[in-house]
């Protein structure tokens, strides 16, 4: 009886200091898995802010490019060129009657109408179609200052529209454009998280947007 009395509390001690033991490898352990999410975090944090550095510099480059501030003139006066309706007129020759489905509006170069319009994006959209896809951007636009959707790669029902009066003037793309249009830098841009965009179907967009810059005049938006 006596030993079985000595013994208990040896059990009991051992027991505890078993206990002592894992609770403090279980903290170990938590602060270690803490440690590595922390981690993991901020791998992401930067990975996303070279993700939109990238985005930003990309921007840039293509706004700075004459290409693109040749782009926008050509495009503007071409919009003009069809004088009027130019919403039905370009949906119905680069959506509607596009002969590629839903999806790879993309691949057309040229309507084929005949218009100076489609002789502009026969020049410029291979150009814009190629960093998209390089990119894996969603889109690519250019406006014109009065807020006309002028030039869309991927061309969804936005496209064609006017951001200040049209369907669309409530959306993130049309507070993108307002937000540039009123700068004349071309290194000041405006980002818009993401959100949902009813012309993608309410899928989540966000957009960076800069003004489109030549001696000092703002020509458009990219």
């Amino acid at each position: 009886m006596n030993s079985s009395i000595r013994i208990l509390p040896a059990v009991l001690a051992l027991l505890i200091e078993g206990a002592l033991s894992a609770y403090e490898a279980s903290k170990t352990l938590r602060h270690e898995a803490e440690n590595r999410l922390e981690a993991i975090d901020n791998i992401r944090r930067e990975q996303l802010s070279d993700y939109l550095q990238g985005i930003r510099d990309d921007l840039q480059l293509y706004a700075d490019n004459p290409l693109t501030a040749q782009a926008a003139k050509d495009f503007s006066a071409s919009w003009q060129d069809l004088g009027g309706n130019q919403l039905a007129t370009l949906q119905k020759l680069y959506i509607t009657e596009n002969p590629n489905p839903t999806g790879q509006k993309e691949k057309l170069d040229d309507a084929g109408d005949g218009s100076s319009y489609s002789a502009m994006h026969r020049k410029y959209h291979p150009v814009y179609r190629e960093l998209l896809q390089r990119r894996g951007y969603y889109d690519i636009f250019i406006f014109n200052m009065s807020g006309d959707l002028v030039y869309s790669v991927y061309k969804e029902l936005d496209y064609a529209t006017n951001m200040n009066t049209g369907e669309w003037k409530d959306t993130d793309l049309a507070n993108a454009f307002r937000a540039a249009a009123g700068k004349n830098d071309s290194t000041n841009h405006s980002f818009f998280d993401f959100r949902p965009y009813g012309p993608s179907y309410d899928a989540p967009a966000s957009f960076i947007s800069t003004p489109i810059v030549e001696n000092g005049e703002t020509l458009g938006v990219l």
